[in-house]
């Protein structure tokens, strides 16, 4: 009568090693002959599945068509990974997705289909170029945003009121800056005025002198700000004299970033058709990137920030870029 072969699960947990890997090919047979034996394997894999994440189900369904060892290392390089990029977006919250294949030194196509896979099972939320966390780090609020630099962001603003006159359209980003310029427009005898702000829009809706176009879109609740295609589409079907943006980074080759992908695409439409683009900046900001680009401080007009900034900014400088200080 044949025994059973012993199953050593040391072996099998680090059946990676070639040694192992060459141990599992010669028994691969002898192994699987008994339906005894398959349910010795089947009860290894149990285990196997609650320490190392492996998808079982996979592993089963392929079983007869590959050698099982092959399968368990796919499985378990495809479920590791999967909790990296899962620990990667709790932590970031959001990126796109050809960072995150940079981080994870594999390809973009490869990233993809993985990604597609953790979508159908609930476990990340696709975005347009990008994916995030489904508990993403919490947003920081409008209301917070509002009480930090406060004297340099109005002196900001303040600078950038000086540049409008009456009848001038506007393009207004999102940001607690930007807000600080639309409390300063109640002076204009005229203007046209369109924003994704739900705090400039409410500001400016007190001032019938002034046209004030809200887009439509989602709202993020946490700092009013509108997002989504509707968005995104409303700035890129018109044309304005200045569009105002602010940002959450600023790096040393003049990348302006935000922080969240949607947000940086809409941002990058309230620029776009403007005739004299300018970034509004506090000295925070500067020396540092962030999840998504928006524009390039050498396409724009100028960056407006506080003098706080000067000596974080000289490098933008050799390279062009226009600074205004406040």
């Amino acid at each position: 009568m044949r025994t059973s072969p012993s199953f050593s699960c040391t072996s099998y947990i680090l059946f990676g090693s070639q040694s192992i890997v060459n141990r599992a090919k010669s028994r691969e047979n002898e192994c699987l002959h008994s339906l005894e034996d398959f349910c010795v394997f089947r009860s290894f894999l149990a285990f196997f599945e609650r320490f190392f994440l492996v998808d079982i189900d996979k592993i089963h369904k392929s079983f007869f068509t590959q050698p099982f060892y092959s399968i368990g290392v796919i499985h378990l390089k495809t479920a590791v990974r999967e909790q990296r990029i899962i620990s990667i977006l709790e932590s970031r919250g959001e990126m796109s997705v050809n960072e995150l294949g940079a981080i994870l030194n594999i390809s973009v196509s490869t990233l993809r289909k993985q990604l597609a896979d953790m979508q159908e099972k609930k476990l990340i939320i696709r975005t347009y170029g990008g994916v995030m966390s489904i508990n993403p780090v919490p947003d920081e609020t409008f209301d917070s945003k509002l009480h930090k630099n406060v004297n340099e962001k109005r002196r900001i603003a303040t600078k950038a009121r000086s540049l409008i006159k009456s009848g001038d359209s506007l393009s207004l980003g999102s940001g607690t800056t930007v807000y600080a310029l639309s409390n300063l427009l109640d002076d204009l005898d005229s203007a046209e005025i369109y924003t994704n702000s739900m705090q400039a829009a409410e500001y400016l809706a007190n001032w019938a002198i002034l046209n004030t176009h809200i887009c439509g879109g989602i709202i993020r609740s946490a700092t009013g700000t509108i997002i989504g295609s509707e968005a995104y589409n409303f700035f890129n079907n018109i044309d304005v004299d200045y569009a105002f943006i602010s940002c959450d980074a600023v790096d040393d080759n003049g990348i302006v970033y935000s922080d969240n992908l949607a947000v940086a695409t809409v941002e990058r439409a309230v620029l776009r058709n403007a005739r004299k683009k300018y970034v509004l900046c506090d000295s925070t900001k500067f020396g540092k990137s962030s999840v998504a680009s928006i524009a390039d401080l050498a396409d724009c007009e100028a960056v407006i920030t506080g003098t706080e900034a000067k000596s974080v900014t000289e490098n933008l400088k050799f390279r062009g870029v226009n600074i205004i200080f406040a």
